[in-house]
């Protein structure tokens, strides 16, 4: 059986601070750069929720929406990436 971490804040800017050199900002609300993109994480302790951010173009708009339909829908049952797909149907 796995185990996973109780997640708050503390245990969260942590394991940012491992992945993002850059990251700056204070608890519930930090800001990286990785390779000139700007990334927002920003979290509600009291709802279990967080939010990783980055910006879009217009043009990327319309994939993004179907990377985010595409993850709702096979989250638990496969993983899907463009045209690739791993998993059961």
């Amino acid at each position: 059986m796995v185990h996973a971490l109780s997640m708050n804040n503390t245990v969260l800017s942590s394991l940012l601070k491992e992945k993002l050199p850059s990251l700056h900002g204070r608890p519930g609300m930090w800001q990286a750069t990785v390779d000139s993109l700007t990334l927002y994480v920003i979290t509600d302790e009291t709802h279990d929720r967080m939010r990783i951010m980055a910006p879009v173009t217009e043009a990327a708009l319309d994939n993004a929406l179907e990377q985010v339909i595409t993850l709702a829908r096979t989250t638990g049952s496969s993983y899907t990436s463009s045209d690739l797909f791993f998993g059961s149907a």
